[in-house]
């Protein structure tokens, strides 16, 4: 429904104001009615009931139920296990995985970068309360990791770097501890302020790890209404988000934006008092009120519904009743909508989401503490429809990644500066195997070709669209490729403005669709990584601010690819038969994957601006994985020029995040020249080759993420 209010400069009829309230009333029904419409059913049942556990998305379309207490008949009762189970998502068979070495109930999980999960110390009977445990996926085998300093239950962990978890607090704890997950190490830092218990960890689009909603000891023991942070630079503890209620262990989900929804929690103990508040952490930092819970409620499920909703499920209310209560808390009307009651009442509940193969949204309750026994039922919540709309994509929403830039209502992917790479990435999955219509508009304007002339208008070097099965973000090497030039497996259209030779491009405005080869993308025009290239068709692209529209269908194995400059699309520039996006990009069953805008300078330049996106799709996909992954921000090197007779400029694809060396080594690997490069530099020069023989050498730059190289020839 679409409801449009104009002034007419007359006082409204009764038919008018009749037809107004009817379409308000429709509107209501039409959100009110989607919770009567729908119901929790039985999905699953476990082999054991267990609480205090925790689950996992695995590859292949199943869940990985981890641990806790089994045979519970009270919230710590019960005895901690090692098994886990599997469920499988397409048939909800239910068998046993791979069991731990130690047993462990009340830990944290991690997920490494390569889909490995880790499982940190918790309680258990058989000495496992400090051991780290890892499953290879590959594999399916759990390996000792690591050792914490200390025993804990009830501690949270999360990422402090893409190679650190910062470990937190725990029952009677006052320490915490940074595991490196390079060397498997763990080291004690500063220690807490007080013991801390139950707390979360609110983290809202990288911003870095705030842990709230913690108690000092036992029952009705301080709290406070800040989170605290950890500052690496000086090993000390500071207070950060600021807090109207102290709740403890409240529910936490990751919306649309980045933000971080915070709802629930105990405010006492003896008697339980459960909190109805709700609070939304920007990625700034800025702490509002959210809707209010109808039931106010701790260790309960939560996870995103759609967009700009979150859903509530289960816990413990007042008088630690266990609930089987469930409501939407809408961001946009920032009002509680009643749900469907889940069949079982549970606290301790793990919810996921994920899709199914039509794009429905699915939500899974699995297990947890009943009113009088652990419930082995798993529970599922399914969207009645898929929902095909047009939708605008908020750019200032967008995940940003090397030089991209946010301002005035546009995404300055790159600038006129040389060997720039940018790009800007939709924040959510896009279900894409069934069909999908993108549009988008961009701008490119001062247009240089610095001595590098090609046949056409100055400037490079086009914008390109990326469509990438596992990695939310991602930027390539500077200096050619479109920013994506050998970044993870994936499509990717691109809309050229320049022309290289050494690409097989065709002339100097063209479209392309390009593959991956299972490991790497690449801009090449060839096999097996070239699908198709068009130039008829393509309207000449000038960066003198000139505007183009672009377009990709997808539908029953045909890819069109459109361009204009008016923004109506008349017939495709370029059609790819026999393009199985399933196949190619290896999609599990919830066909989506990640969509994003790239572009690149070289030494050839110009501003290449996103100013609009709209999808048409079943519904962006959310899962709590994809708030899980890392951003894929690799540092690339380029030496220009190479060979080299007198001085080259070192270029680094993104600001370096550290103090970093920089090293230009020989054959032997012998030390020629070091540089020690300020965080955030973006070039360095080499000066003094006119010194230096001729021949082979390497350059070396070593980071807190791992050391890269490239080759350079020196010439006389």
């Amino acid at each position: 429904m679409r409801m449009v209010m104009t002034r007419a400069g007359c006082s409204p009829t009764f038919s008018s104001l009749w037809s107004l309230c009817s379409a308000l009333i429709i509107l209501c029904l039409s959100f009110t009615g989607l919770s009567a419409q729908l119901a929790w059913k039985e999905f699953a049942r476990l082999i054991n009931g267990r609480h205090h556990h925790a689950v996992r998305y695995l590859q292949g379309d199943r869940l990985l139920v981890i641990g806790g207490y089994i045979g519970s008949r009270s919230i710590l009762g019960g005895t901690p296990t090692n098994s886990t189970e599997i469920i499988d998502l397409a048939t909800g068979q239910v068998s046993p995985g791979p069991s731990m070495t130690y047993t462990h109930s009340e830990f944290p999980t991690i997920v490494l970068a390569d889909g490995d999960i880790l499982v940190i110390g918790g309680y258990s009977i058989d000495g496992g309360n400090t051991v780290i445990e890892r499953l290879d996926i590959t594999t399916m085998r759990w390996i000792t990791f690591g050792s914490l300093n200390r025993d804990r239950r009830q501690h949270v962990a999360d990422y402090l770097s893409p190679d650190e978890v910062l470990i937190f607090g725990g029952y009677g704890e006052s320490s915490a501890e940074i595991l490196d997950l390079k060397t498997s190490r763990c080291r004690l830092v500063r220690t807490l302020p007080s013991a801390a218990n139950s707390a979360v960890s609110i983290n809202p689009d990288g911003r870095g790890p705030s842990f709230f909603g913690f108690r000092t000891g036992g029952a009705n023991s301080p709290r406070s209404r800040e989170s605290i942070r950890y500052m690496r630079s000086t090993d000390t503890w500071e207070s950060d988000l600021v807090f109207d209620e102290s709740p403890v262990a409240p529910g936490v989900a990751v919306v649309n934006d980045g933000s971080v929804l915070v709802a629930g929690g105990a405010l006492k103990e003896t008697p339980f008092v459960g909190s109805t508040a709700s609070w939304i952490v920007s990625p700034l930092g800025v702490v509002r009120k959210g809707p209010s819970l109808t039931v106010g409620r701790q260790h309960l499920s939560a996870g995103t519904w759609r967009r700009d909703r979150v859903l509530v499920a289960g816990g413990l209310a007042d008088d630690a009743v266990i609930t089987n209560a469930v409501e939407w808390l809408d961001l946009q009307s920032m009002k509680s909508v009643r749900g469907p009651n889940l069949i079982n009442a549970r606290c301790y509940a793990p919810m996921i989401m994920a899709p199914n193969a039509d794009g429905r949204l699915r939500a899974f309750v699995v297990s947890g503490l009943g009113p009088e026994e652990n419930t082995p039922l798993v529970e599922v919540l399914e969207d009645s429809v898929c929902f095909p709309a047009v939708t605008d994509q908020q750019l200032s929403d967008m995940r940003l990644v090397g030089s991209a830039k946010y301002r005035e209502g546009a995404i300055g992917l790159t600038s006129t500066a040389q060997y720039e790479s940018g790009g800007a990435f939709l924040r959510n999955r896009v279900a894409v195997r069934n069909g999908f219509d993108l549009t988008f508009s961009f701008r490119l304007s001062d247009g240089n070709d610095n001595g590098m002339v090609d046949e056409g208008d100055p400037g490079a070097d086009g914008v390109a669209v990326v469509f990438l099965p596992e990695t939310p973000t991602a930027v390539g090497q500077p200096g050619d490729g479109i920013g994506y030039h050998e970044i993870p497996h994936g499509i990717a259209v691109e809309y050229d403005s320049y022309l290289n030779p050494a690409y097989s491009d065709p002339n100097t405005s063209h479209v392309a669709v390009q593959v991956g080869d299972g490991r790497l993308l690449r801009a090449w025009h060839m096999p097996p990584y070239g699908r198709g290239v068009a130039a008829i068709g393509v309207p000449r692209f000038k960066a003198d601010g000139s505007v183009y529209h672009g377009r990709i269908s997808y539908s029953a194995g045909k890819l069109l690819v459109y361009v204009s400059t008016t923004g109506q699309f008349d017939e495709p520039v370029l059609e790819v038969d026999s393009f199985d996006i399933q196949k190619i990009l290896n999609l599990d069953s919830r066909g989506s994957c990640y969509v994003g805008f790239t572009s690149s300078t070289g030494r050839s330049s110009e501003v290449h601006e996103l100013l609009s996106v709209e999808l048409t799709d079943c519904q962006p996909v959310t899962s709590v994985l994809d708030a899980q992954k890392g951003l894929y921000r690799p540092v690339r090197l380029t030496v220009v020029p190479n060979p080299v007779t007198v001085a080259a400029q070192v270029h680094f694809s993104l600001p370096l995040q550290s103090e970093s060396l920089l090293e230009l080594v020989d054959v032997h690997g012998r030390v020629i020249q070091q540089f020690t490069i300020p965080a955030g530099a973006t070039s360095q020069s080499l000066d003094a080759i006119s010194t230096i023989a001729s021949g082979m050498y390497t350059v070396r730059l070593a980071t807190q993420d791992g050391v890269i190289s490239s080759p350079l020839t020196i010439l006389r």
